[in-house]
């Protein structure tokens, strides 16, 4: 129920049956909750050689966020831990595949803002990545598209990670990915986003 002022103002002159409606609407209005906002997630690594020690290394990195300050405003709070720790406690939602091997991390993950703070922790993993020198993109996008859309990319290579803001027609290069297609295929086949 919502607390404070009624969203529809009665009107006291009103005809008793108008009064009627008005307080009708004034209950459907106030009982209606939003639906939750989703985001697809997806990423690739590719590890430089096939090795399952660089897979254990990375489980065992610190999620730290500042060490970049390139983030404009996707990052804000986040938990710490480990890599492997945060892995393990989102790994068997409805709609994440995580997918680890020695030759690399490949992820799909739809999320509504409830928990923001795991796709956010999921890109500082990627990003982290490159220390270890591996190469791939890690891609945040609404699950709805349009013309205000906004979308962010980390672009991993070289022992560098490049992370970038998308605004407008540029989330065109985000929308077209099939990572993104697929992330689509995978909440509407399981059902939900978590």
């Amino acid at each position: 129920m919502v607390e404070g002022p009624s969203v529809v103002e009665r009107d006291p002159h009103a005809p008793r049956r108008f009064r009627g409606y008005q307080r009708r609407f004034e209950r459907q209005a106030t009982t209606i909750s939003p639906m939750p906002h989703t985001v697809y997630v997806f990423g690739d690594l590719i590890w430089p050689m096939p090795d399952p020690g660089l897979l254990a290394v990375w489980r065992a990195m610190s999620i730290d966020a500042s060490r970049w300050d390139d983030w404009h405003g996707f990052v804000d709070g986040t938990l710490g831990g480990t890599i492997g720790a945060m892995v393990d406690g989102v790994s068997g939602r409805p709609a994440f595949e995580l997918e680890l091997s020695d030759t690399g991390v490949r992820l799909r993950a739809c999320f509504d803002d409830a928990h923001a703070d795991d796709w956010q922790r999921l890109a500082i993993a990627w990003r982290l990545a490159a220390d270890l020198g591996a190469h791939g993109e890690f891609a945040w996008c609404p699950s709805e598209q349009g013309a205000a859309d906004i979308a962010y990319r980390a672009v991993i290579h070289d022992y560098v990670s490049q992370w970038e803001k998308l605004t407008g027609a540029h989330t065109s290069a985000i929308e077209v990915m099939a990572g993104r297609r697929e992330v689509a295929a995978l909440a509407t086949q399981r059902g939900n986003c978590s």
